[in-house]
């Protein structure tokens, strides 16, 4: 998988250091222009040396200056032409361009300036070649829009642990994912993610610096500052435990550990949640297709799944270099998952058929579908607390019961829980957002739990979920015999994986029974390496 991205990528890297060099022997080149012109921008006694322009203070006052006759006529000053450039005098437009100076004629009035003194000091006018240095400086050229979509196509890699539990796997997906960029960025002494890396470096020494605190500098490596943006970036996990949540973000902190930089957040990737249950949006909506249903995911009241789908990427894209940054992305995290919460909400109503709003053999009408068309719901799924009319059904129990059902079983939405994944334009750089043809991670790893789902071995009620599984379209490859957790997970894993990425489990079974917990063609083309436990084969 990272072989194919890394071929994607190559002529991308190639070409943007060849344009940089390019860039740099163009900047070279206008420096030194600015060095031979800016002796005669000087030429005038008063103005001095050019670096230090003899001090504002000493040319006196534009009244002292008596006129601009008195100048030497602009003539002498070699011509405005002479000047090596509006750009190279760090720029005329800067000053507000001689037209928005009133004219040099205005500039006589010496009571309206006061003094070039109330312009700007002399270090801050600094002179023209330390201007033109930093108009084009590396920075301008790898800040531009281009570099900063290469740096993140680079580091769009998504890999997931369905069932993380304490994080170990994602611990070595993120050392695993680092190693290898930085094997294959080291083929380009210049590209933009080195420069990224040294704008994060930049920054924690920088808040160090506000906070008084001393650091070594020497310690913040291109290593140890790469993985800390594959762990925001590029790992996802979910776990049914939430104290197994906890401490895979304590095992990816301390694995990512960064001298002076805040402990990175992670809500956005690690979640506390049911892998196994919950709804698909397709599935949704072809169960209300046949019905004036409340299709939010349709025309203008899908906007805010736009709008959370880019405040996700922007969570991931802040790189938390200082206790601000970490703010930011929680705030934007929380301004996500307000706009979300509606059409989670939906789903949960949708799931919860299996789950306490099941449809009794006695009534012929489906309760949950004539929830849904009722117009009433719709301010029920912005705000839960909307009191409800039941004169028709009853609506105040089914929201309630979907709403204690979500909280009980932990529903989990995968398409609304990590959007980035499964949503984009339908055009490139387009604002309207869809489901993606294809969509999903690029790699799903793990070591899913072994357990056979059957009331007898649990001694529990099991009614619910087992038909649940025995109804979701999903999971039909797991159909016949005695179901077992890792199966469903494994047949899960097709319908999580994108078009072209790759899944590897370690599962505990005969290699001979192997085959028969696989039989679906979702899956089946996507098999990267799945490691048996050490069992040997019978016969």
């Amino acid at each position: 998988m990272l072989d194919r991205a890394f071929e994607q990528l190559t002529p991308r890297l190639r070409a943007a250091q060849k344009g940089y060099r390019d860039y740099a022997k163009l900047a070279e080149a206008r420096r030194k222009s600015t060095l031979v012109r800016t002796p005669y921008m000087a030429s005038a006694p008063k103005l001095a040396s050019a670096p230090k322009l003899a001090s504002l203070q000493d040319m006196a006052s534009l009244q002292d200056m008596a006129s601009l006759q008195d100048m030497a006529s602009l003539q002498d000053m070699a011509s405005l032409q002479d000047m090596a450039s509006l750009q190279d005098m760090a720029s005329l437009q800067d000053m507000a361009s001689l037209q928005d100076m009133a004219s040099l004629q205005d500039m006589a009035s010496a009571p309206k300036l006061a003094s070039l003194q109330d312009m700007a000091s002399a270090p801050e006018l600094a002179s023209a070649p330390e201007l033109a240095s930093e108009q084009h400086s590396p920075a301008t050229y790898w800040n531009n829009p281009d570099m900063q979509q290469l740096v993140d196509d680079c580091l769009n890699i998504r890999c997931l642990d369905p069932a993380m539990g304490s994080g170990h796997f994602l611990v070595e997906v993120v050392d695993y994912v680092s190693n290898r960029l930085i094997s294959f960025l080291n083929g380009w002494s210049e590209n933009p993610v080195w420069a990224f890396i040294e704008r994060t470096r930049d920054d924690i020494l920088g808040e160090m610096e506000r906070q008084h605190v001393t650091i070594d500098a020497e310690r913040l490596t291109r290593v140890a500052l790469l993985k800390r943006a594959v762990l925001k970036r590029c790992v996802y996990g979910v776990d049914l435990n939430a104290m197994a949540v906890e401490l895979a973000k304590v095992s990816l902190w301390l694995d990512a550990f960064t001298l002076g930089a805040p402990l990175s957040f992670l809500d956005h990737h690690l979640k506390h949640g049911n892998s196994l249950i919950g709804a698909r949006v397709k599935d949704m909506q072809e169960y209300l297709k046949a019905s004036d249903q409340i299709d939010m995911f349709s025309g203008s009241k899908f906007a805010g799944v736009m709008l959370a789908t880019d405040l996700m990427r922007q969570v991931s894209y802040l790189s938390d270099n200082t206790v601000e940054q970490t703010r930011r992305s929680a705030e934007a995290y929380r301004d996500a998952s307000d706009h979300l919460a509606p059409y989670k909400r939906l789903l949960d109503v949708y799931t919860s058929r299996w789950f306490g709003n099941t449809t009794a053999k006695k009534v012929k009408s489906d309760y949950v579908r004539l929830f849904l068309q009722e117009p009433q719901t719709e301010a029920w799924l912005s705000d839960p607390s909307v009191a409800l009319d039941d004169r028709l059904i009853p609506a105040t129990q089914i929201a309630a019961t979907a709403l204690r059902a979500a909280e009980d079983k932990r529903f989990f939405h995968w398409e609304l829980e990590f959007p980035e994944v499964f949503f984009a334009p339908s055009t490139p750089g387009g604002q309207d957002v869809q489901l993606r043809e294809g969509g999903g991670f690029d790699a799903v790893v793990g070591n899913p739990p072994y357990d056979v789902l059957a009331e007898k071995e649990r001694d529990e009620n099991l009614v619910a979920e087992l038909s649940f599984f025995s109804q979701d379209l999903r999971y039909r490859a797991t159909e016949g015999g005695k179901l077992d957790l890792f199966r469903l997970f494994t047949a899960h894993a097709g319908f999580t994986i994108a078009s072209d990425g790759v899944f590897g489990f370690i599962i505990y079974v005969y290699p001979s029974r192997f085959a028969s917990c696989i039989t679906t063609k979702d899956l089946a083309p996507k098999l990267s390496c799945i490691r048996n436990r050490g069992i040997p084969a019978k016969g």
